[in-house]
């Protein structure tokens, strides 16, 4: 049988917090290695941390009653401009009819 409405909820609160705590510890970009050098990346852990906010705020709509511990907020939008700015660069090649690979 399923988990309980209960369980779910606390399963994604656990997920929300772990990512939450990543994203203090390591930041919104991290920088990993690719072809010998560190490039910079944005954080895995900020799709998951709107994963997790997501399915809290649909069980929150569906079955009501939600005493979220952490009191969920809403991903800060200027947490997430250094991620766009590293990601826009492709793209604006793309728009110029250059592939991301030159």
């Amino acid at each position: 049988m399923g988990k309980s409405i209960e369980e779910r909820r606390e399963y994604w609160q656990a997920v929300w917090a772990k990512a939450q705590k990543d994203i203090e510890e390591n930041g919104v970009l991290v920088y990993v290695e690719r072809n010998g050098q560190k490039v910079p990346r944005y954080n895995p852990a900020l799709k998951v941390l709107a994963d997790a906010e997501r399915m809290l705020q649909k069980i929150e709509a569906e079955y009501g009653e939600a005493e979220i511990k952490e009191g969920l907020e809403a991903i800060d939008e200027t947490l997430l401009e250094p991620a766009k700015k590293v990601r826009g660069k492709n793209t604006k090649k793309r728009q110029r009819g250059q592939s991301s690979n030159r």
